[in-house]
């Protein structure tokens, strides 16, 4: 389409004056900034004459995004009309993968937690694992986006993982075969007289509810004495789920602050008043699989005294990611709000 090598003010300045606008900082501030848009435009227009051979415009803007998107931190990514596509899918319910919770920590990809029951739990995945090859394939400067859609595909196809693990003298290969993974959210065994275990996988929607059936269905609350909840491997989900199955042990005060810059994104959740309220002894095991919702849980009940918490600590996520469209169909995944136990 043929950039310029050096686009003139007259048309940076009329841009910059409607970005600070979408921006909502000052037309003062943003012409301030001039010089770092303009350094924007200049690289895309001198690719655009130097580089060995044509690269489509579209191409470049999308790179200029990623690459904006991904210096903000290892959550924080750009998600392309296809990969918005895939994110849909995980609302359904049921796909064809091997069961894990992955992140990026220190520029790695790595397992947060594997589905209990799953193939890659079967095959020995673990918390913390770090995952260098998909199918041989390097990891490096993936986006967890990107190993999500690599990590899906047909019933009965073989993925492998390359992992490096403290334990292992080198990194190792994991083969599993990818199944339909339908979660089961939350499990529960009387273990004794009066006490019960309860399993929760996946802070899926309705969990506390799933609690309040599973505790009727053992007698009712009055039945049991003490419940011990495994929150290990639990990689977190629905935010409001940690908070809704916590306000069930709880009588009152703070479950979880959310703190963000702007000002829609802030809340913060008190307990409040239901019919259901259980006052047995808790215990909660954790691990470092244990992240978001799970953690939110495991939080509130420890400073409000109404748990013990056993096991080790928890993975440490503290922050919420964003799924934001743009307008062409894909999206950005942004970190906008932190969230923080009562104490």
């Amino acid at each position: 389409m043929g950039w310029h090598s050096a686009l003139p003010k007259s048309i940076l300045v009329p841009i910059i004056l409607a970005m600070s606008g979408l921006l909502g900082i000052s037309p003062t501030q943003a012409a301030n900034d001039y010089q770092q848009i303009r350094l924007l435009f200049n690289t895309i227009s001198t690719i655009n004459k130097y580089y060995f051979r044509e690269v489509p415009a579209d191409r470049l803007i999308q790179g200029a995004v990623k690459g904006i998107v991904h210096s903000l931190d290892p959550g924080c990514s750009y998600v392309s009309p296809a990969m918005m596509e895939e994110l849909h899918k995980e609302t359904t319910g049921e796909f064809a993968g091997v069961g894990v919770e992955i992140t990026r920590k220190n520029g790695v990809l790595a397992i947060v937690a594997p589905i209990q029951g799953a193939p890659a739990a079967n095959a020995g995945i673990k918390p913390g694992d770090k995952i260098i090859k998909i199918d041989g394939e390097s990891t490096k400067g993936i986006t967890l986006l990107e190993a999500i859609k690599k990590l899906r595909g047909a019933k009965d196809t073989v993925l492998t993982f390359t992992v490096t693990r403290d334990s292992f003298p080198k990194p190792q290969d994991i083969t599993m075969i990818r199944e339909p993974i339908r979660i089961q959210p939350l499990r529960m065994v009387y273990l004794d007289e009066g006490y019960a275990y309860v399993r929760i996988s996946h802070f899926a929607e309705g969990i506390d509810q799933h609690m309040i059936a599973a505790v009727k269905s053992y007698g009712g609350a009055k039945s049991i004495k003490g419940m011990i909840i495994d929150l290990r491997n639990n990689p977190g989900g629905i935010i409001q789920q940690g908070v809704k199955t916590a306000n069930l042990f709880l009588r009152d005060g703070l479950i979880l602050s959310i703190k963000g810059r702007i000002q829609s994104v802030q809340k913060e959740y008190d307990v409040t008043d239901s019919e259901t309220k259980f006052d047995f002894k808790v215990a909660v095991l954790i691990n470092i699989g244990t992240a978001g919702a799970s953690e939110i849980l495991a939080g509130a009940l420890q400073d409000h005294d109404r748990a013990l918490i056993f096991g080790h600590k928890s993975f440490g996520q503290g922050t919420i990611q964003s799924i934001i469209p743009l307008s062409d169909g894909s999206g950005i995944r942004l970190t906008t709000a932190e969230f923080l136990t009562p104490k």
